[in-house]
């Protein structure tokens, strides 16, 4: 289970390699997510305690019966009958009481859709109230087959709740699907407003914040003189339910002690990186020509430290909360340089799944030169040309490589993208 304190947003310290930015909040929901649970078997029931107080408040159950056999007709004859019966019921415990119906289908448990208000307008009953019935009379000449209630084949819909601790009521909700013969319900989350007497909407899950990443990191890891030599990583959140993206930014390290939410949620597109949950921990290198959340260009000796924005999904979380790396990153130069074409009258940068080799000097020409992967393994070797040579490296894994001639020059790491 993974319960969200709207009211008292969590407190998140000492996290490795992280520091949460959060706003405020002010919401009296108290929301609750679970991992989906379905119920299909005859007499399985779901206790929900709505204020998680260790009390059951409501059981939803699930009934099956099927029969059969023969009878005599009046004219003497045999005939056959089956008769199919599903349930689906709700047991307001205690002094809890749950939402129903006016009208066609009185006494039931009403199916609300999103935004449907809950307070003390509607209707709340106390005791076992049925969510729906599904029924098949099979006969040998005949059959009846049909459903009583609003919820059949219904996702995503709510059931009212309505809460009594010590004669104080708190509305509630709690989100279900249930199938169109009323064979199998499904429990997703729930949610009630801990100030008593006060609305809540179905489905409102009150101001609760996205998840944050954690252990976010950057490194130098390469050469080539632009954004790509930055290696950025960073451990997914714990439930990226809440999540429809993380927002990449890097950021000066002079201006991050003033870098808040509200300037990372105005940061233009194009200078942030989005990545889609997906149920991994991140590592990437931007593409070079990265921009930081200023609009500048990633510069050499100058530090920089990175935040990732956790965006809210707008459904089960409202609010956003950011992690920023603990540290700071500066890229600098080593074994290459854009100035080693003059000083050693050849340079070696990679660029789009391609290496380029530039040489200007004759004394260069037919040069040995060697790849080496990660892992030491040699992946090409040939001879130097002068001007431009480009070689393809599309069928090469991404990742670091090293290039290095038969000179005494030390290694030259490039990152292969």
């Amino acid at each position: 289970m993974n319960m969200k304190l709207s009211n008292h947003l969590k407190a998140y310290s000492a996290l490795a390699g992280a520091v949460l930015t959060s706003n405020s909040a002010s919401a009296d929901i108290v929301y609750t997510d679970i991992n989906d649970v379905t119920f299909a078997n005859n007499g399985q029931f779901y206790d929900l305690d709505l204020n998680n107080d260790g009390t059951p408040d409501f059981q939803f159950t699930i009934s099956k019966s099927q029969f059969g056999g023969t009878y005599t007709t009046y004219y003497g004859g045999t005939s056959s009958y089956n008769i199919l019966l599903n349930n689906i019921k709700v047991q307001a415990l205690n002094n809890n009481e749950v939402m129903i119906s006016q009208g066609y289908y009185s006494n039931f448990v009403k199916a609300l859709p999103l935004n449907t208000p809950i307070n003390q307008l509607e209707v709340f009953v106390n005791g076992t109230n049925a969510m729906g019935t599904f029924y098949s009379f099979m006969f040998s000449n005949s059959s009846f087959v049909g459903s009583i209630g609003s919820w059949g084949a219904k996702t995503n819909h709510y059931a009212g709740l309505k809460l009594n601790v010590s004669g104080k009521i708190y509305y509630g909700w709690v989100r279900l699907d249930v199938a169109a013969q009323y064979n199998s319900f499904t429990v997703k989350d729930y949610a009630y407003q801990d100030c008593a007497g006060l609305t809540i909407k179905a489905g409102d899950p009150g101001n609760v914040a996205a998840d944050i990443a954690i252990n976010v990191n950057a490194s130098d890891v390469a050469d080539i003189g632009s954004a790509s030599d930055m290696q950025i990583s960073f451990t997914k959140a714990a439930n990226e339910s809440t999540i429809s993206e993380y927002r990449v930014m890097i950021v000066k390290a002079a201006q991050a002690g003033t870098f808040t939410i509200n300037t990372a949620k105005n940061i233009s597109f194009s200078n942030y990186i989005a990545h889609t949950p997906n149920g991994s921990n991140f590592l990437f290198n931007p593409a070079s020509n990265q921009k930081d959340v200023d609009g500048d260009p990633i510069q050499q000796n100058v530090p920089y430290k990175i935040f990732v924005l956790s965006m809210p999904n707008g459904n089960t979380s409202t609010s956003l909360a950011m992690a920023q790396q603990v540290g700071t990153t500066t890229l600098t130069m080593g074994g290459t340089s854009v100035k080693d074409l003059d000083s050693k009258g050849w340079n070696v940068f990679a660029s789009d799944k391609k290496m380029v080799i530039e040489c200007n000097l004759a004394d260069m020409q037919n040069t040995e030169w060697f790849l080496y992967n990660n892992t030491g393994q040699q992946v090409i070797s040939s001879k130097m040309e002068m001007g431009i040579q480009t070689i393809d490296l599309q069928n090469y894994p991404a990742g670091i490589y090293y290039f290095k001639t038969n000179e005494n020059v030390p290694a030259i790491k490039l990152l292969i993208q």
